[in-house]
């Protein structure tokens, strides 16, 4: 049986102050998959796939969301879903 991938929340909530250096966490996205623990489709993988992601970069692996850009909170405000 294949099982779905669920968020342990239904919104992520991240913030950085004006000015941090690029590569810098701004918040970090979990799920978790029911399939057999090591089965290849037990592995969760995340990624950006629309939306500002030219700004953005999420690790595969952890889910961890950085910033490609140095953020300038008066020019920009964005926010970011997850399916």
């Amino acid at each position: 049986m294949t099982y779905k991938i669920v968020l342990f929340q239904s919104t992520y909530e991240g913030s950085q102050q004006e000015g941090v250096a690029t590569g810098s966490s701004i918040a970090t996205v979990l799920a978790t998959d029911a399939d057999q623990t090591g089965s290849v489709s037990a592995a969760v993988e995340y990624s950006l796939i629309s939306g500002a992601v030219s700004y953005f970069n999420i690790d595969p692996s952890t889910g961890v969301i950085t910033n490609n850009i140095v953020l300038v909170s008066v020019a920009m405000q964005c926010s970011l879903s997850f399916v």
